[in-house]
């Protein structure tokens, strides 16, 4: 009994770390799509993605959360470029 419960919390915690791995790389995108909207700059460096909501942790929430993570550091933005 205790090898099988053992088993199904391995699987979950593998299947959770999997789904990690897309939020973050949504997020990294999403960061930069955000952080260079209308404003041509280089690359920033994207901060480690905060831990997702309930229903977010995939790509699409990822690069949600990193869009606007980006734009409220809109170097653009503070400069008021456009």
């Amino acid at each position: 009994m205790n090898k099988i419960i053992l088993y199904l919390v391995v699987l979950v915690f593998c299947m959770s770390a999997f789904s990690g791995e897309e939020y973050s790389a949504g997020f990294k995108k999403g960061y930069v799509s955000g952080y260079q909207h209308k404003c041509n700059t280089l690359s920033p460096l994207v901060p480690i993605p905060p831990l997702p909501g309930i229903g977010e942790n995939n790509y699409d929430g990822g690069y949600a959360n990193g869009f606007e993570a980006g734009l409220q550091n809109n170097p653009c933005k503070k400069d008021g470029k456009k």
